[in-house]
């Protein structure tokens, strides 16, 4: 059961590691970028970021879901069912992630350059477009807190 409970660790780590890395995003850098640079300079600044932060976020929550996901089965006497919430909570940051920044990101870019160009209907795909991806960014926290609260606790 060692290799089980020392997989299943480093998984919780980096889903955890995941979360505050959102967290932070969300809450400091992002308004710390336009508090500082302005709107043009920060919306520049987290174009140039938005990419890598999504892909960062990609990468740490796959190796969370494939620990998370390898555990249960190094335990024989362990249910592969019972610890079934973190490495599917991953596995969704992993797919939301990459179409954040595959998808969404380039669309929002466009939106936003076409409503600089005078384009009055790019602002409305904007906004809504950046809407989404805020839903998105919150349903990827929702279910990391869900999946570590059910691993660490449940």
């Amino acid at each position: 059961m060692l290799l089980a409970d020392l997989l299943l660790s480093a998984a919780t780590t980096l889903a955890a590691m995941a979360l505050g890395a959102m967290l932070l995003f969300a809450a400091v850098v992002t308004p710390a970028a336009f508090a500082t640079l302005g709107p043009e300079l920060a919306a520049r600044y987290l174009r140039g970021l938005f990419p890598r932060y999504y892909l960062a976020v990609a990468l740490v929550c796959f190796f969370a879901a494939a620990l998370a996901g390898v555990a249960p089965f190094t335990a024989p006497e362990e249910s592969p069912k019972a610890l079934w919430p973190l490495p599917a909570a991953a596995a969704l940051c992993v797919a939301a992630s990459l179409f954040a920044r595959q998808v969404l990101t380039p669309r929002i870019n466009a939106a936003r350059d076409r409503m600089h160009d005078g384009d009055a209907a790019a602002g409305d795909a904007f906004r809504r477009l950046h809407r989404g991806s805020v839903l998105l960014h919150l349903v990827q926290m929702i279910a990391l807190v869900a999946g570590l609260g059910w691993t660490l606790l449940g």
